[in-house]
């Protein structure tokens, strides 16, 4: 089952892609503040979710008479409300988690949603945004994906110690290659086929898709 997270930090062109997302996915939660960028975009998620620190009760009681579920949750919890919207998803049997709107706002947070990444690894995980597409990608999980777009920029982020990756179709070709976390070896390589592949054998990677350099 395919799950698709709206969280509540949206950038320029969040709204358009939420929507254009949800048409192939199977379950639609929205993320707190994510409510009000599904509400923009027409849609009306299967779940709420949060403590709801950033949405208005309006925005809430509007979709919630459209249908959605709400799920409300303490402020005074140790987990962020995307660590329990992840939850939900695979409560609900996804198998497959999409991320838009969460790119945006703190610094802090950005970093907080790698972890929950990193925590559901056994999944098919990936964030897309309106200027970029993430994986993340394991040994011991999803390994491999294929990146489609001659002249895009593939960086790839070890998340663990140390990663051994292969990657081909792309100008600095990697042959079960070593990488580790305290090195850039990975970061601004680019594809120069129509279709990059980039399999990771051991270790845990963040594989970043950007549109091609100027």
């Amino acid at each position: 089952m395919k799950a698709l997270l709206v969280g509540a930090s949206p950038t320029a062109g969040s709204t358009r892609l939420a929507l254009t997302m949800a048409a192939d996915t199977d379950l639609l939660i929205a993320v707190d503040g994510g409510a009000q960028v599904c509400l923009e975009a027409g849609l009306t998620p299967d779940v709420l979710l949060g403590d709801f620190d950033s949405v208005s009760a309006a925005t809430l009681d509007t979709l919630a008479v459209r249908g959605s579920a709400v799920i409300a949750f303490s402020a005074e919890k140790d987990e962020t409300d995307l660590e329990l919207a992840f939850a939900e998803a695979v409560r609900r049997g996804a198998d497959s988690v999409t991320l838009t709107a969460v790119s945006g706002g703190r610094n802090d947070h950005q970093l907080g949603v790698i972890a929950v990444l990193r925590a559901n690894a056994e999944l098919a995980v990936r964030i897309v945004e309106p200027g970029f597409e993430a994986w993340l990608l394991s040994g011991t999980g999803p390994h491999s994906v294929v990146v489609q777009g001659e002249g895009r920029v593939l960086s790839l982020l070890p998340l663990t110690a140390t990663a051994n990756v292969s990657a081909r179709g792309v100008r600095w070709p990697l042959d079960r290659r070593e990488l580790t976390d305290r090195e850039t070896r990975g970061v601004s390589n680019v594809a120069v086929a129509g279709a990059a592949e980039v399999d990771v054998h051991s270790g845990t990677v963040l594989v970043v898709s950007t549109p091609k350099l100027a």
